[in-house]
């Protein structure tokens, strides 16, 4: 009862009218300027209701505020992690968001504390830190009072893209390390690794996951449990019957991938003997390019301080000793483990190293991460 006389104190949400230029809620009269505080200023997106004839509640302007502060880092234009920073249809369509249903609605039921994902994900963002009653409150209310009926059409229609034939996927074998990724992976990175179980083994490898024959430097092996290369034993989370003997079967798995079975050779067809060619001049061998000073000095201060004995021929790599030791690839930030486990980086969300609040901050891994950009293959 107090529930539902609460919900009626709630204004509801003013619909669109092409005579109105403003928005208005409690009697008050709230220019756009408000909403434009929605937008996210790092990427210069524009706000979630950049039309100013549309009419937005209060609930509304509540809700995108909760989201700009506790989700927009991570959930914006171009994530791998999916858009916050578009209208409330957008979301609908996207799928986050069920009109009228809170505890359908993927945006509400991840929340930490929602106690309504039934099995559909894990119960852990924002993964900074946890949304007070009253802001899961908010999202709970916006969500109910979102009707169906009143959905504008997305913002953007998604263009019909060329078929293009697609290569034939490697068959991945063996079929028991796809098992284990289905048993101990998927079921709880709902919407997001989805996609791995269908994977060809090509496909981890494009996507940075592993490294043929190189399990210690495959991202897929380092961050999970059992392993002995990296030291950070993250995945799976929670005691869900992942054994050493699971972790085996990926690690071999891996090994694996850098020793296909071998094809027989055709005969060749006698050639006569080559003329031999005049010995070359030997070729200087080239000159080691140092790492720069300043990502050089991050490392020093916040990894081999800790890793005594294991990371300390770190802070005398040249940029080529990393790119050999699997710890960076060049050019690409979000397929190298040396950035996919360290605190602050977009691409994993791990975030493991450095261990402890140590001072570390957000400048320190825009220090690491433009090094990595800007190496080039050898």
């Amino acid at each position: 009862m107090i529930f539902f006389l609460f919900q009626s104190c709630i204004p509801s949400p003013i619909k669109e009218g092409p005579e109105k230029t403003s928005l208005e809620y409690n009697d008050q009269l709230v220019t756009n300027t408000t909403v434009d505080t929605f937008k996210d200023d790092s990427s210069g997106n524009p706000n979630p209701n950049p039309n100013p004839n549309v009419q937005i509640s209060k609930e509304e302007i509540e809700f995108y505020e909760i989201l700009r502060n506790s989700c927009f880092s991570c959930h914006n234009t171009g994530s791998a992690y999916g858009n916050f920073n578009v209208s409330v249809s957008d979301l609908v369509y996207a799928g986050y968001i069920f009109p009228e249903n809170p505890s359908d609605s993927k945006i509400y039921y991840r929340l930490n504390g929602s106690g309504v994902s039934a099995g559909r994900g894990a119960e852990n963002m924002p993964p900074t830190r946890m949304l007070d009653n009253v802001e899961r409150q908010k999202i709970y209310d916006f969500i109910l009072s979102v009707k169906a009926s009143e959905l504008g059409p997305p913002s953007t229609p998604t263009p019909t893209p060329s078929p293009t034939p697609s290569p034939t996927p490697i068959p991945t074998n063996p079929t028991t390390a796809i098992g284990v990724v289905q048993k101990y992976c998927i079921s709880c990175h709902t919407g997001y690794h989805n996609g791995w179980s269908a994977y060809s083994e090509q496909d981890y490898i494009n996507n940075g996951l592993v490294q043929p024959g190189r399990p210690e430097a495959s991202l897929l092996i380092n961050i999970t449990k059992y392993n002995p290369y990296s030291g950070v034993e993250l995945m799976p989370k929670g005691d869900n019957g992942f054994s050493q003997a699971d972790f085996d079967i990926l690690n071999d798995w891996v090994t694996d991938l850098g020793n296909p079975a071998p094809t027989p050779a055709p005969t060749p067809a006698p050639t006569p003997a080559p003329t031999p060619a005049p010995t070359p001049a030997p070729i200087p061998a080239p000159t080691p390019v140092p790492v720069p000073q300043d990502a050089v000095a991050t490392i020093k201060k916040y990894c081999v301080s800790c890793h005594t004995g294991y990371h300390n021929g770190w802070a005398n790599y040249t940029e080529q000793d990393y790119i050999t030791q699997g710890l960076v690839q060049p050019g690409r930030p979000e397929a190298s483990l040396l950035i996919n486990i360290t605190k602050f980086n977009p691409y994993t969300g791990v975030g493991l190293m450095p261990k402890g609040n140590n001072g570390f901050t957000q400048q320190d891994f825009q220090v690491l991460d433009n090094w990595v950009k800007s190496l080039s293959a050898p």
